[in-house]
């Protein structure tokens, strides 16, 4: 599960970067907008006119939903099926409702990346994550906002998740029954989540490219833990999603801690 605690840094973008880049691994991907409040991954994505479930119309009235048939429900984007969040419906899932849709996508993907917004949401924080990326903006305040959100997500689980941002770490525990490897596994139990492992990526902030960033070992230090990858602005990326046309292509000066990123996470599904 991809978090962050500030707005507008990218975690959405990044979410579906790191789809597309497994993709192309021959993973069997899924992306989920868990934002219920503030969401709307297909409108960044560019697909918000195709046909298809949003999360308004997921209905789960035995708890069960069939995987197969909620694949083919759902729109795609780069050969990744998409469930999107449409706050604008007024319609919130119930928590049924959303454990039944992930334990269907868990099923039937490989991995299932999900966007959490700001992990302000109750279902979200039920969600039962085989690993969290948590996305810092490196500023003074985007350092500081996300150490909350860190603390947060710890009180949240009890004792809380070990930082795994850099080589090391172990297993992931995972609630649930049924489930294939994924960044989400199904549940939405809290117990046993005190070593889901909490990945750490450093976003650099787009008004100050040049200047007003901290450096790597400046957050590093102040949330105590090493980030496993950093990324910068990219301006071709935001001009596109601003204009509704989605996200052109994978930058090439991202490939790199794409790929650091992309092994953690499937290193993470390899060993549940």
């Amino acid at each position: 599960m991809f978090l962050s605690s500030s707005g507008g840094v990218g975690a959405t973008v990044l979410t579906a970067l790191c789809a597309w880049h497994l993709t192309m691994r021959n993973r069997t991907c899924a992306l989920v907008d868990a934002d219920f409040t503030a969401g709307g991954m297909d409108v960044t994505l560019g697909i918000e006119t195709e046909p298809g479930m949003r999360w308004s119309s997921v209905s789960a009235p035995l708890g069960r939903i069939e995987p197969r048939s909620l694949l083919h429900e759902l729109p795609e984007w780069e050969e990744t099926v998409v469930l999107a969040a449409d706050p604008w419906n007024d319609i919130a899932p119930d928590w049924w409702e959303v454990d039944a849709a992930m334990r269907a996508l868990t099923e039937a993907c490989e991995i299932v990346l999900v966007d959490g917004g700001h992990a302000d949401s109750e279902h979200t924080l039920r969600m039962h994550a085989g690993v969290r990326v948590v996305v810092v903006e490196l500023s003074v305040l985007g350092l500081a906002r996300a150490r909350g959100l860190l603390m947060r997500l710890k009180e949240s689980h009890g004792s809380g998740g070990r930082h795994g941002g850099g080589k090391h770490g172990g297993g992931v525990r995972h609630g649930g029954a049924r489930t294939r490897q994924g960044v989400f596994q199904g549940g939405s139990s809290s117990a046993g989540t005190a070593d889901i492992p909490t990945l750490l990526v450093g976003i650099k902030p787009a008004a100050a490219p040049r200047s007003g960033v901290v450096t790597v070992e400046e957050a590093e230090g102040y949330l105590g833990s090493p980030l496993i990858a950093v990324f910068a602005h990219d301006r071709s990326i935001g001009k596109s999603v601003l204009s509704g046309t989605g996200i052109p292509a994978v930058p090439r000066r991202y490939r790199r801690s794409l790929d650091a990123l992309c092994d953690r996470l499937e290193m993470e599904c390899r060993n549940e």
